[in-house]
């Protein structure tokens, strides 16, 4: 660990011992990130010789954050089996982990576990457990460390740089304190499952029918989850043996007082419809169990069998449980945290840009035709949303110049230009703290960047700049030539689409542009 922050194991334990305090929670540990990437105890209190020194990132406890990036509990030894065993080694059977991010990683967490009195662990204490992570966050500032560090923007008019460094230091709390709240209050409300990611988990479902004795598998929704059901199942099914089937799983769920109303369902026959239709007679023994990851309610796993299943069936079928958590968990990771990226982004364009409508309609137009052109390059999904979403923010550093000032003057300054091509590495800045990731801050930091090295900041070449950057650099020259509401007399889309044809090889990357126009021709003629 640095020896910088071994330093400040004081102040880090007098933090930690707040949360016995606040969320009185009777065993507490403070994790953060060390030089060979895994996670090393800092201090601690109320654990015994069980607590581990060491946790590398692929360890349940940091997997799970950072795939999520929000804090989480788990009351009880079966209620994510991932964690039963971290749980059961320390002697404990409640946990509570906040994520302690910094400049879109994660830089550390703390581990809570147990109340007094077995209580369990809530939202509101997921609340409290995300200031003391901002009272973490602060003190890395403090000491530079984990990348939380003042930024400097430096130029030659004495106003704006007045300006900026006000402007600066509250848009980056602000940024931090976006991701705390948003993680906080619409993240924690209940998962829920599209039904596309509903039926990618069902694909598992034939798989089951493997199990001995097995001759049907379902996995329901009730709920908030809208009352589907997929059936999987060796042979054609009389509509007797469905509704016995139904009964079965209804008796089970009514016996745990949930909803077990069923409003659509589909079959699938992975063996083909030759066998004999399956009677209500085969169906001698359903087991069910609900899938419990992620904090979803409402999905249920049933198998029913034509013998009661022995050991090794009931082995089996625990490990397909096991599988399809995993798969609801990676679906409702990649789910929240594309809806927490939207809602940092709106947040980091608002309310500031509402003073610049023009500003702001060229970001979501730019962020629009960016994501169209992306998918049409045949870029990958998560590229493409991570373009998305960096053409929504890639003006974000404008709002800390003097914007009013500059905006639609026919002649500017050279300090004045100065501070426009500043916008992208404040804008970079603002995108990093804000828990948007690096990779879209560096498409914001390159997104005027040339082929030919002309461009700004950095003076980039061809493949150095990110091909986000490139496809945004292209999409932003659109908007401004042909925008209505744009800085400049507009002009027609087919004279914008010449001029970028013409800037291929030198302002743009010319594959790329002849690309864009096939993509609008395209348009056109549809």
């Amino acid at each position: 660990m640095q020896p910088e922050v071994e330093k400040l194991e004081p102040r880090l334990k007098e933090i930690l011992y707040g949360c016995m305090e606040t969320i009185r929670a009777t065993k507490a540990a403070l994790y953060l990130l060390d030089s060979d990437g895994s996670y090393s105890l800092l201090t601690h209190y109320g654990f015994q010789d069980s607590l581990r020194k060491s946790i590398l990132p692929a360890d349940p406890l940091p997997d799970r954050l950072i795939m999520r990036r929000a804090p989480f509990f788990v009351n009880g030894l079966n209620e994510e089996p991932r964690f039963s065993e971290i749980l059961y080694a320390a002697g404990t059977d409640r946990l509570l982990a906040a994520p302690i991010y910094s400049r879109g990683r994660l830089a550390g967490f703390i581990d809570l576990r147990d109340k007094p009195g077995r209580q369990p662990f809530d939202v509101k204490d997921i609340e409290e457990s995300q200031k003391l992570v901002e009272q973490y966050l602060d003190l890395f500032a403090k000491n530079q460390l984990y990348g939380q560090q003042s930024i400097q923007v430096a130029h030659s008019a004495d106003k704006a740089a007045e300006i900026q460094a006000a402007n600066i230091a509250k848009m980056v709390e602000l940024a931090r304190t976006v991701v705390g709240r948003q993680l906080t209050s619409e993240s924690r409300r209940t998962p829920t499952l599209t039904e596309a990611e509903m039926a990618s988990v069902a694909l598992i479902l034939p798989t089951m029918l493997m199990l001995p004795g097995a001759v049907v598998a379902a996995f329901s929704s009730f709920g908030q989850l809208s009352g589907g059901q997929m059936i999987a199942s060796r042979a054609p099914m009389t509509q007797e043996a469905v509704d016995q089937f139904r009964g079965k799983l209804s008796g089970w769920t009514r016996k745990r007082g949930d909803s077990d109303a069923i409003s659509r369902s589909s079959l699938q026959l992975p063996f083909g419809e030759a066998a004999a239709p399956i009677s209500p007679e085969r169906i001698q023994t359903v087991l069910s169990a609900p899938v419990t990851a992620g904090g979803v309610a409402g999905l249920v796993l049933s198998v029913g069998f034509e013998r009661n299943p022995d050991a090794e069936a009931r082995t089996l079928l625990e490990f397909f449980l096991r599988q399809i958590q995993q798969t609801v968990e990676h679906a409702l990771s990649h789910h929240a945290t594309k809806l927490v990226d939207q809602k940092i982004a709106e947040k980091l364009i608002e309310p500031d840009f509402q003073k610049y409508p023009h500003l702001l309609n060229h970001s979501r137009r730019v962020s629009s035709m960016a994501d169209q052109l992306a998918h049409y390059l045949g870029l990958g999904p998560a590229e493409c949303e991570t373009i998305r979403i960096a053409g929504l923010v890639h003006d974000v550093g404008m709002r800390l110049l003097d914007y009013h000032a500059i905006y639609r003057k026919k002649e500017i300054t050279d300090a004045e230009m100065l501070m426009v091509q500043e916008h992208p590495l404040v804008g970079a800045a603002l995108v990093v703290d804000s828990g948007l990731g690096e990779e879209v801050a560096y498409i914001v930091l390159c997104h005027h960047e040339r082929v030919d090295g002309k461009g700004y900041p950095n003076g980039l070449v061809t493949d150095q700049i990110p091909i986000g950057a490139r496809i945004l650099h292209i999409c932003e020259a659109f908007d401004a030539m042909t925008a209505s509401d744009s800085y400049q007399v507009p002009l027609p889309e087919n004279e914008a689409i010449e001029r970028i044809l013409r800037g291929g090889g030198a302002q743009f990357d010319a594959q790329i542009a002849q690309k864009f126009h096939e993509m609008l021709r395209h348009a056109v003629q549809v």
